[in-house]
């Protein structure tokens, strides 16, 4: 049975992730980085309680057979762009880095549809930056998954969110052929494929896969 590290596991996909591998049969362990224990209570699940600032000094040494990241934030909720950037970003690397410096062999990680290093959006070129700094670490293999609209029910109200859920709900027969991939797609959709991923024999050395066909 598999061993797994993650961080970000008490988002709106990381709750999604960490939920589905307590229910398979092919995992024994979780490990789950957090900021505040008590979110899981599961046997198969161990919370190691890290400060992201200080994350190569207190990073676990514990081995996995693959690590997953589903770490993000708002711009409402980090409070600046500095802040935003430090979260999509900067952590993220940092986790992966801990994580090939471990010895982890797979790293399957949760970007964003329209991602690139070119764009003017800040927040679709932190994700881009994300994604080239992740790939250059050199794991055998680095996945990263391109969700459109996340579809699901968050810890927290937000508004916007839930009139945007509704409106795409109703206009999916607008998104068909190139626009497919712009169809809101429910986390539990997204943490299914993250597993499937990570229990296949072979994987490419990279790929990037996008809404449509996650």
């Amino acid at each position: 049975m598999k061993k797994v590290l993650v961080a970000g596991g008490t988002g709106l996909i990381g709750t999604a992730l960490v939920e589905q591998l307590i229910a398979h049969s092919g995992y024994s362990e979780i490990d789950c980085l957090v900021r505040k224990a008590g979110n899981w209570t599961n046997e198969k699940v161990k919370e190691h309680v890290v400060d992201f600032e200080q994350l190569a000094e207190q990073f676990p040494e514990t081995p996995a057979d693959c690590a997953f990241c589903c770490l993000g934030t708002t711009l409402k909720t980090a409070g600046s762009k500095e802040r935003q950037y430090r979260i999509d970003h900067d952590y993220v690397v940092d986790f992966a880095q801990q994580c090939f410096n471990l010895g982890i062999k797979r790293f399957i990680v949760i970007s964003s549809l329209g991602a690139s290093v070119q764009t003017r959006n800040f927040y679709l070129r932190t994700k881009g930056d994300m994604e080239r700094d992740c790939l250059a670490i050199g794991f055998e293999s680095t996945i990263i998954l391109r969700p459109s609209f996340l579809l699901g029910n968050r810890k927290e109200f937000r508004l916007w969110e839930k009139i945007a859920g509704v409106l795409i709900k109703g206009l999916r027969f607008l998104f068909v052929g190139k626009w497919n991939k712009y169809r809101g797609i429910h986390v539990d959709r997204i943490a299914r494929r993250m597993i499937v991923l990570s229990l296949a024999d072979q994987l490419p050395h990279s790929a990037i896969i996008e809404s449509d066909k996650i």
